[in-house]
């Protein structure tokens, strides 16, 4: 008995393999005894919005028995099981980005950047993580209450989102310096010259403990 599976999704219709995993006690290309099952685990994160087909296809050899341990002659046979579902997004993240006034050496440039998260999903959800990954030239500080005492994108208290719950988020984000008095490093910059300071990542866990994560794309703001 052999078993195949792939995903069909908005950006790949023609299908994706996936890869099917046994459990520990189980050993391959072994006949299926009558009564007894065949269990795999496919994995695959979703990453994009829209309908997705799980395809599974069966592969199997029919044996005729003549006598106890003897074989006459087989038969393949193969069918196709098709499981359609719709992903959704679960998360509305907004952002807004704005300087913060010059330091004391008016070299370094500060933003605070806020962002806005909203449940869109029927199911409570747990957040694991919270965190800007800064853009080179950059370092950012959580300034969120619930990881004020942790590392950064450590939280201590997870904020549970119910259906329709928002929670804001902010952080601060400061331009390098080299070394005192030679000034900053290289920053990028856009075409409309707003320099890119990061990317927000954040994880959270669902009803059944399973984890889901989001990745914001990079997030700039205007050149001081």
């Amino acid at each position: 008995m052999r078993l195949t599976a792939e995903i069909q999704t908005p950006s790949q219709p023609s299908g994706t393999p996936l890869e099917l995993i046994a459990a520990e006690t189980e050993q391959s290309n072994e006949p299926l005894e009558p009564a007894a099952t065949l269990q795999r685990i496919v994995r695959f994160d979703l990453k994009e919005d829209g309908n997705h087909i799980l395809a599974v296809t069966v592969t199997y050899t029919e044996t005729t028995m003549v006598g106890e341990g003897q074989a006459a002659g087989g038969r393949v046979r193969s069918f196709r099981k098709l499981f359609h579902f719709v992903a959704r997004q679960l998360l509305s993240v907004r952002t807004k980005i704005q300087p913060m006034p010059a330091n004391g050496s008016g070299m370094r440039a500060r933003y605070v950047l806020e962002a806005q998260m909203e449940n869109l999903a029927e199911n409570s959800v747990v957040l694991e993580t919270i965190a800007l990954l800064p853009k080179g030239g950059f370092t950012s500080r959580s300034l969120n209450p619930w990881d004020m005492d942790m590392g950064e994108g450590e939280i201590t208290n997870k904020p549970v989102l119910k259906p329709g719950d928002i929670i804001q988020a902010a952080f601060r984000v400061s331009q390098e310096e080299v070394e005192a008095g030679v000034g900053s490093r290289d920053v990028s910059e856009t075409r409309d010259e707003r320099v890119v300071l990061g990317m927000l990542s954040i994880q959270w866990r669902g009803p059944m403990g399973d984890l889901g994560s989001l990745s914001t794309g990079w997030l700039s703001g205007r050149k001081r």
